[in-house]
């Protein structure tokens, strides 16, 4: 028997300015980012603020962390974010 392949992708973990809607700040990533890049996420946390993304049978990139990166830091609803370095997110997902 062999070994499952890796899941390559990022996790994000982020706070919501007091008084915005995580919900809606992750249904707008999906829109803007993921989906147009062919990546999904799941919800890792009840509240919403921790998300794997991975690519919807491929790979996760670098160059798409760096867009989940450009999108978060110009988002006014999150007051911090971390997203982590590319990596096997198969566990978590």
């Amino acid at each position: 028997m062999s070994a499952a392949c890796p899941v390559f992708g990022v996790i994000i973990r982020f706070e919501p300015v007091p008084g915005a809607n995580a919900d809606a700040v992750v249904r707008a990533l999906g829109h803007q980012v993921l989906q147009p890049r062919g990546l999904v996420a799941s919800v890792l946390d009840a509240r919403g603020n921790e998300i794997v993304i991975m690519g919807d049978g491929f790979q996760t990139s670098d160059a798409d962390r760096e867009a989940i990166v450009r999108w978060l830091s110009g988002q006014p609803l999150i007051a911090s974010y971390e997203v982590t370095q590319l990596g096997d997110v198969g566990h978590a997902a």
